[in-house]
């Protein structure tokens, strides 16, 4: 710090910011244990049942070293789309995932997807252990004839750290889907 001191304006602004950016100025780090990060994919999902679609696609991992408290899940830029009830469906050895199903909860299920829904758990408040794999499965509700939302952000902790995840997992729901 001591080169901040009387270096000029230009220096000032940098060691202001680098001051902010070392105090956490900026809210929970996007630097956690929580993964995959940068994942992008689309889904297009046929409007073509009621207006709740339970959409269980997404996974994500604990890959610290200790557990994770998971606060919130939210749709980001969301239009004509809510978010209404998250919960995530521990895995074990299985690599069944909910996917996307008509209502919610979902009905017609295998016998390994109907032994992993069993361990549901609702996601706040849920501790993800180390190494620890998990679906996450949420409750979509339409407002509106056709929604989208740019993706999904996950906010939690690990001891007293915050941390967010930004997945961008695009989701459309259409009339009619193409290509």
């Amino acid at each position: 710090m001591q080169r901040c001191q009387g270096a000029g304006r230009r220096w000032a602004a940098l060691c202001a910011v680098t001051v902010l950016s070392a105090c956490g100025g900026n809210g929970p780090s996007t630097a956690g244990p929580l993964g995959p990060r940068g994942l992008l994919n689309r889904t297009c999902i046929p409007r073509d049942a009621g207006p709740q679609i339970t959409f269980g696609t997404n996974v994500i991992t604990n890959t610290g070293g200790a557990p994770i408290e998971m606060e919130a899940v939210q749709l980001t830029h969301p239009a004509d789309i809510t978010l209404d009830e998250a919960m995530i469906v521990s895995l074990g050895q299985s690599t069944e995932l909910v996917g996307l199903r008509e209502g919610f909860p979902p009905v017609e299920m295998n016998a390994a997807l109907a032994a992993n829904w069993q361990r549901r758990r609702l996601l706040a408040g849920a501790l993800i252990q180390p190494g620890e794999t998990v679906n996450v499965v949420v409750l979509l509700t339409m407002i509106g004839p056709e929604g989208s939302s740019q993706g999904f952000q996950y906010s939690y902790r690990v001891g007293r750290r915050r941390y967010r995840l930004l997945d961008r997992s695009e989701i459309e729901v259409r009339q009619r889907c193409t290509g």
